[in-house]
């Protein structure tokens, strides 16, 4: 947009970020208006019906009907919000109809060119952009203040939807590709203290984290016309282009997780970082794990991070729903029951759940359409599944509700392309139950599931869930009471319940280990779950933990890797190695285990670890980066502690038999003043480090002379020899300096006596 628009405001004009490497401004930057003063693009005509039930009426539009629903016949009800229409003369690509994000305060619809801005209720049309090229992406701010938006020839824009004033612009990645992606995929993510960031990602990998966007309070400078205010939000941005695919992949989608002071970007690709996690550390965004095995390969086009954090939900290529343990980027479950297209997060930390749209697939009658699931996470249950037609869209970042599916239904015929935004959500049998779930009246709710044909599974597996999130530990009589509720529910809701409930003692934490490893049977993926927890249990005792206390529920699911750093800075050499001893998968950060103890750690401790646990699991592209510490920690504790007897046993351990032979350069030879009297030059140089410190110990011990490294280095063996005659302030006590001191020292390292 250029700055002679009419709709282009000073704000827009003064809150543009300096240009930064991966950000360009660019010649096809294209026009972007407020639909209420050009009519250019207003070819969908959109109308809001807020309230139409449709549970009773679905096939009465061709191309959409329903099937019986498989559960629950009554918990569900659908009802028409809006309706769109536009004539063509020619059919589109259909999969460039429409996209839906929603927030807890408005919905955004794309509709090709048009986004449409709802309110949340779908009550109201707050506003209508129109673009002159297709939007390919949206993304609503945490409180739905601003909607930033890519087209297909990389652009990036964000209007001020109350004022409709564009803010900003942007090119991402590189304006002269031929081929370009365009945007991709984009996401806002609040980042503590009334900041957020937005994610941007292009398909050709290049990224850009705009940090510290202040967006309420630039809201409210927009509003006020305070241009002041306007420009120092501006200045505190942070921008940092980073390329979040790997090789030469693409990216597919990403969603930002923060937790902290923690800064996560997860990203949906292909190849070998099919799905990848991306953190930032001093402001630069590097990729911290990625997996592809568990894809075989396959590409991921969708990730999203549930509303607790526990888990990291990716869409995969082959059609599966694959969900992550997100510390650790481990797969946990997948589901395949259909061919699944996409998918979305309702949200709640309660109770985790997605709707999953299937591939279109041919019905009964030989029509098109797809499969609407509503499946709980982890568990894979199904609560819900319908019909939907073949061109349907699920509304993306809704995780405000648990119990609400938007999306959008299109259907094509005789020159007409129509659009339905709908609303499924649970009825009243299912909000009863809840009712009664969420105020611990199971006999009720049980009753109650009884009379309305729901599963008595359902009301056990929210007892249990309630107990497993109580705080402190269940009594005794409590765990019996979970191991017999767990008898009624699903393996997979059994082994997940018996390993986070919290114990009253070891014993029944033991009996509860127990049960979940009876019901994981021969499942490979639920037994190692239990293994894990059964590992982590014994760990927890070994480091002296109580199995009353509360704080196991934490060690329990804890990144064991920041606990080594945590022992580590700590000092606490036993602690960390009983982690290192019991955690193969720690041995994989070497530097994190051992670069973060203090330099008055005992030594005698962490050598002893070194020699017997660590060295002989290091693999060898490991070994250069932990000799390289064992110098530098061995110098550091010669020069700031004076202690070269404590530095000589760190050194020692170069001489572990599991290290690999070095190939020697010159540049790692010994160049010394003395190094041609006293070391060949084929030594490398750690061995004279070595034979150095070994000296000055002995110096030290046996002769009460004190000399740094640096200064031991200045001196051959013969001058301190003579040092130590030069000492002696009285004529008289030479004698007993040379019998105890010169002479041993002179001895020891081969000297004529005679000649010095």
């Amino acid at each position: 947009m250029s700055d002679s628009d009419d709709t282009t405001s000073s704000v827009r004009r003064r809150e543009e970020l300096p240009q930064s490497a991966g950000i360009h401004d660019s010649g096809k930057r294209r026009k972007l208006t407020d639909s209420g003063s050009d009519r250019r693009w207003a070819d969908w005509t959109l109308e809001l019906s807020p309230g139409t039930d449709e549970t009773l009426q679905l096939g009465r539009v061709s191309g959409v009907r329903v099937q019986s629903n498989e559960t629950a016949l009554d918990s569900y009800r659908l009802e028409t919000v809006a309706a769109g229409e536009r004539a063509v003369t020619e059919l589109e690509d259909t999969d460039a109809w429409c996209s839906v994000t929603a927030t807890e305060r408005r919905v955004a619809v794309v509709l090709g060119r048009q986004i449409h801005i709802l309110s949340a209720d779908c009550t109201r049309q707050e506003a209508v952009i129109s673009h002159d090229g297709r939007v390919t992406v949206t993304a609503l701010n945490s409180d739905s203040s601003f909607i930033a938006f890519g087209d297909e020839l990389g652009g990036l824009y964000i209007v001020h939807v109350d004022t409709r004033r564009p803010v900003f612009f942007q090119h991402i990645g590189d304006a002269d590709a031929q081929d370009s992606a365009g945007i991709t995929a984009m996401q806002f993510a609040e980042t503590g203290g009334g900041r957020e960031e937005l994610v941007v990602a292009g398909g050709d990998g290049d990224a850009v984290r705009f940090g510290g966007l202040q967006l309420r309070m630039l809201s409210t400078a927009i509003v006020a016309g305070d241009m002041a205010l306007a420009a120092r939000i501006k200045s505190e941005i942070h921008v940092e282009a980073v390329r979040l695919g790997v090789a030469e992949a693409q990216v597919a989608g990403l969603t930002a997780f923060h937790a902290g002071d923690r800064s996560e970007v997860f990203v949906a690709s292909s190849g070998q970082a099919s799905l990848s996690s991306w953190r930032q550390n001093g402001g630069e965004t590097r990729l911290a794990d990625a997996v592809s095995a568990e894809s075989a390969g396959a590409a991921y086009t969708r990730v999203h991070v549930t509303q607790d954090g526990r888990f990291v939900a990716a869409r995969g290529a082959q059609g599966v729903l694959d969900v992550y343990e997100r510390t650790t980027l481990t797969r946990v479950f997948r589901y395949a029951d259909v061919d699944v297209a996409d998918f979305a997060l309702l949200g709640g930390t309660e109770s985790l759940t997605a709707a999953v749209l299937s591939e279109p697939y041919a019905d009964g009658d030989g029509d098109s359409c797809r499969r609407l699931i509503v499946v709980a996470l982890p568990s894979m249950e199904v609560h819900y599944a319908m019909d939907v037609a073949a061109h349907s869209w699920l509304a993306q970042d809704a995780q405000g509700d648990v119990t609400t599916v938007l999306f959008a239904e299109g259907v094509a015929d005789a020159g007409v392309q129509r659009l339905f935004l709908r609303r499924l959500h649970e009825a009243v049998p299912m909000e009863r139950l809840d009712h009664f779930l969420r105020a611990s009246r199971f006999a009720e709710a049980l009753a109650f599931a009884d009379a309305h044909g729901i599963s008595a599974a359902v009301v056990y597996h929210r007892r249990l869930t309630a107990m497993v999130q109580s705080d402190g530990a269940v009594s005794e009589s409590a765990v019996d009471v979970a191991l017999e509720l767990a008898q009624h529910i699903e393996d997979e809701d059994a082994v997940d319940v018996c390993t986070r409930l919290l114990a009253p003692s070891l014993n029944d934490t033991i009996r509860l280990l127990a049960y979940a490893r009876r019901r994981a049977g021969a499942e490979n993926r639920l037994r190692k779950r239990v293994e894990d927890v059964e590992r982590r249990l014994g760990t927890w005792s070994a480091l002296g933990g109580q199995d009353r206390d509360s704080a196991w529920a934490e060690f329990r699911v804890a990144d064991l890797a920041a606990n080594v750093r945590a022992y580590a800075a700590q000092g606490d050499v036993a602690r960390v190695a009983v982690l290192w001893r019991r955690h193969a998968g720690l041995r994989r950060d070497v530097a994190g285990a051992v670069q973060g103890f203090p330099l008055d750690t005992d030594s005698a401790a962490l050598a002893a670890w070194l020699r017997a646990e660590v060295l002989p699991t290091l693999q060898p592209a490991q070994w250069p980066a932990v000799v390289a510490w064992i110098e530098q920690r061995a110098r550091a504790l010669e020069a700031r502690l004076q202690r070269p007897a404590d530095a000589l046993q760190l050194v020692a351990l170069l001489d572990h038999p599991a290290q690999p032979a070095p190939a020697l350069t010159p540049q790692q030879l010994v160049d010394t003043p003395r190094s041609s009297a006293r070391l060949s030059h084929s030594v490398p140089e750690r061995v004279f480090l070595r034979q150095q410190l070994a000296d000055i110990a002995h110096l030290r011990s046996a002769h009460g002379l004190v000399l740094t490294l640096d200064a031991h280095a200045q001196l051959s063996y013969s001058a301190i020899a003579t040092a130590l005659l030069d000492r002696v302030v009285a004529p008289e006590l030479l004698s007993v300096a040379y019998a105890e001191h010169f002479a041993p020292y002179a001895r020891r390292h081969a000297l004529d006596c005679a000649e010095l």
